[in-house]
């Protein structure tokens, strides 16, 4: 089996099972995409889910921290 094969059969399983998570957590809803999101900015604030704001983050941070553009930040926030 060549690497890529490897690497892309390694990251469908990886999906499927975020994918599963997702709906035994009951968030039928979010996308994986949304989730990432959503792991990321409490990762960059440090907030725990469920936890009302602290100080505010830029678009550009969030971003940043994401490794995108503000512009494909924006979107996903949207």
């Amino acid at each position: 089996m060549r690497l890529n094969d490897f690497l892309l059969v390694d990251f469908n399983k990886i999906l499927r099972s975020e994918e599963n998570a997702l709906h035994k957590a009951g968030f039928d809803n979010l996308s994986i995409s949304e989730a990432h999101t959503l792991a990321g900015l409490q990762a960059l604030t440090g907030e725990k889910p469920g936890e009302a704001g602290g100080e505010g983050v830029s678009m550009s941070s969030i971003a940043e921290h994401m490794g995108v553009t503000t512009g494909t930040m924006t979107v996903a926030i949207r």
